[in-house]
């Protein structure tokens, strides 16, 4: 706004000024394409890390409940199978 009250327009910037504008508008969306595009390869390749891991866990919980229960047994024989089970068996 001028001293008369008028409201100016905003003068055209110069050329390179806008050619620079537009650049940096262009590199930041590529750079957060790029960025993108990282955080999903990496993403992916973690995915194999991931399923191995559960694997490796499920085996160890696995070979845990077998260990625990071939300890019960020798300490707690089974009824027979079909046989009536015994007073000492909590799993019946």
């Amino acid at each position: 706004m001028d001293l008369e009250g008028h409201i100016r327009t905003p003068s055209v910037p110069p050329l390179m000024a806008r050619v620079l504008r537009g650049a940096i508008v262009i590199a930041v969306l590529g750079a957060m394409l790029a960025a993108g595009l990282l955080a999903f390869g990496l993403a992916l390749a973690l995915i194999p890390v991931v399923i191995m891991a559960g694997l490796v866990a499920w085996g160890a919980f696995r070979f845990q409940m077998w260990r625990r229960r071939a300890a019960f047994s020798a300490v707690m024989p089974r009824s027979p199978p079909g046989g009536a089970p015994t007073p000492r068996d909590p799993w019946r």
